[in-house]
């Protein structure tokens, strides 16, 4: 604990030598012995860390509006700092106070982004690292015990803030894909928020202007596609419409793209043909003031032709044996998952295989 105490007053000192010490201690403190690094310590060293990069960082958004530019030691030093920022969460988040966490959450989103009049864009010596820590404290234990709908909703709205901005300049960017998967995580915890309230049409958009944006497959298809599947099936009963326009832009997409060789991603999109296939062969009426995609022109029947011949090159036939499937007596017309009028999955399927069967079926 001496050393920790050490180590938050060199972080306060006035010289930058002492600190930038401090910074390199703590850092390898972090990388060797971060469980050394008492918990009620937590909320003054976070602090520290704040306030060091706080002076650079708005040093750094003041200097973009000058014509030379910030400086390249200056950019040097603010990475640094915010690496160590990162390093301290990432390794101690699990063992955080809720008044920490509160904190980290306030303060990281601001450092990651310029101040306002530089159109909130990402700083590029902080932001892969900070956009990085939140991530890491979403997923911890701390965050997901006692989170509220009230802090989940401002969580949303901020992420969907830095990625729609993001989006519109480049989809390729490390600190889009933090922010992105920070976003899978609060989608897939269970609240209210994904019923009711801005939160739910701000994700819709932010997940539907990345899918326009896209042209090809890249390392967060599958975080936008496990977003997607998400949203499909938390919101779709009480929020068809929405549903419908987020089916429509992904197909659209997928199209484009064709088969891919992603296991990750083919699994994502087993379960998404399922869902998706149920809702477009729909009877809802065009109630009034309500615009339904158009699912009779000649772009979408393109999209689902496209989409149809991707699952039947998925599919292979010959990986079935007769252990796959078992008879069945039913009288119900009602075709289910897995099951169709005379026989149904036996105990040794290849539940991916009859999957696609089964979203070939629907789509026909």
């Amino acid at each position: 604990m001496d050393y920790i105490a050490r180590i938050l007053e060199s972080l306060s000192h006035g010289k930058v030598r002492e600190r930038n010490e401090a910074l390199k201690d703590l850092t390898t403190m972090l990388k060797s012995r971060p469980d050394h690094i008492p918990s009620r310590a937590a909320q003054d060293i976070i602090e520290a860390l704040i306030s060091i990069i706080e002076p650079e960082h708005r040093k750094y958004c003041d200097a973009l509006d000058t014509e030379e530019g910030p400086k390249g030691v200056g950019e040097e030093r603010l990475s640094a700092i915010a690496y160590t920022i990162r390093l301290f969460v990432e390794k101690v988040a699990p063992r955080f106070k809720q008044k920490v966490v509160n904190y980290c959450l306030a303060v990281l989103p601001l450092m990651a982004v310029t101040e306002p009049g530089n159109s909130g864009r990402f700083v590029e010596p902080t932001a892969v690292h900070l956009t990085h820590a939140i991530l890491c404290v979403v997923r911890s234990e701390p965050f997901q015990l006692k989170f509220t709908a009230e802090r989940w909703g401002v969580l949303v709205d901020q992420m969907c803030s830095l990625a729609n901005k993001q989006i519109r300049r480049s989809i390729v960017d490390r600190a889009l894909s933090n922010t992105l998967s920070v976003l899978a995580v609060l989608v897939n915890l269970d609240t209210l928020g994904l019923t009711k309230g801005p939160g739910l049409l701000l994700l819709h958009e932010t997940v539907r202007d990345w899918l326009r944006r896209s042209s090809k497959e890249t390392g967060d298809t599958v975080v936008i596609m496990e977003i997607v599947n998400r949203l499909l099936g938390a919101t779709s009963t009480n929020n068809a419409v929405q549903a419908l326009h987020l089916i429509h832009e992904t197909w659209r997409f997928l199209s484009m793209n064709g088969n891919t060789s992603a296991k990750s991603i083919q699994d994502q999109l087993v379960y998404h043909f399922m869902v998706a296939s149920e809702l477009v062969n729909h009877k809802l009426p065009n109630m009034v003031g309500v615009t339904l995609p158009n699912f009779q022109d000649e772009e979408f029947v393109y999209m689902v032709k496209e989409i149809l011949r991707q699952r039947l090159n998925d599919y292979e036939p010959r990986a079935f044996s007769t252990d796959s499937i078992e008879f069945c007596e039913s009288d119900d017309s009602k075709l289910n998952w897995l099951t169709l009028n005379d026989i149904q999955s036996g105990p040794q399927g290849l539940i991916f295989q009859q999957f696609i069967c089964m979203s070939i079926k629907k789509l026909c």
